[in-house]
């Protein structure tokens, strides 16, 4: 999940960052930005809000 990484990088967010603000553990956070474990509808969600508060 390409985009993920993007995001996730673009506003120099860590996994343990982006777990902490979004309530999804880091490892499953990583899995899904390495492509292993799709999120869930409501972990989507979730990390759309959170990345959104952040925007560079």
């Amino acid at each position: 999940m390409a985009q993920l990484r993007s995001l996730r990088r673009s506003r120099s967010l860590t996994y343990l960052d982006l777990a902490a603000l979004s309530g999804i553990p880091a490892r499953t956070i990583a899995e899904a930005e390495f492509g292993i474990r799709p999120l869930s509808p409501h972990q989507c969600a979730d990390l759309a809000l959170v990345l959104a508060s952040t925007r560079p």
